[in-house]
């Protein structure tokens, strides 16, 4: 058992207490965004396997779906976006006033390959650091992507935000206490 014996031994532990329920609740929350808002408003509206994902097998290019056919492509999507959306490593603020981290979009993590309309095409180009806005879209995304109906997945992630995170954090004082 580890004794506090100074206020900068207490400023230390708090910090660590601080840091791993930031680590934990982005954790929460990364996931939440991926595996609830994207997979649902992005990838299964309109349900999957779905002729709009062309991913076209491209000879010397690995493909692992289930659903190939050289001539019309997967129908699945590469979830190359979805995994796009990652956390930074949390840091401490200066003067020791906090804990930080970052959820960000690393867009150039994803392929483009305009022949096979994997995010982008050759009229639009590479649409791979616009594609979060682009999806982001109430009903009909303006004929990028076929002119699939969707549902705004960032909008409702950042409505949903508070309450998750406040979910997050009393499990994360329950798990830890």
């Amino acid at each position: 058992m580890k004794y506090i014996r100074s206020p900068v031994g207490m400023q230390q532990e708090m910090l660590q207490i601080a840091r791993l329920a930031t680590e934990y609740i982005s954790e929460t929350v990364l996931g939440l965004l991926k595996n609830v808002f994207i997979m649902s408003f992005v990838y299964e509206e309109g349900g999957l396997p779905n002729a709009l994902y062309w991913d076209k097998i491209v000879p010397g290019r690995i493909s692992v779906h289930e659903y190939e056919d050289e001539e019309i492509g997967s129908a699945m999507p590469t979830f190359e976006f979805m995994e796009a959306w990652k956390l930074s490593k949390a840091k401490l603020m200066p003067a020791g006033q906090g804990i930080t981290q970052t959820l960000y979009y690393d867009w150039p993590s994803m392929t483009f390959d305009p022949e096979t309309f994997l995010h982008g095409d050759p009229e639009h180009g590479d649409l791979r650091e616009d594609l979060a806005r682009i999806l982001n879209v109430e009903g009909n995304d303006a004929g990028f992507f076929g002119g699939k109906e969707r549902r705004p997945y960032w909008d409702l992630f950042i409505e949903d935000l508070p309450g998750s995170a406040s979910i997050a954090l009393e499990n994360f004082m329950v798990a830890t206490l």
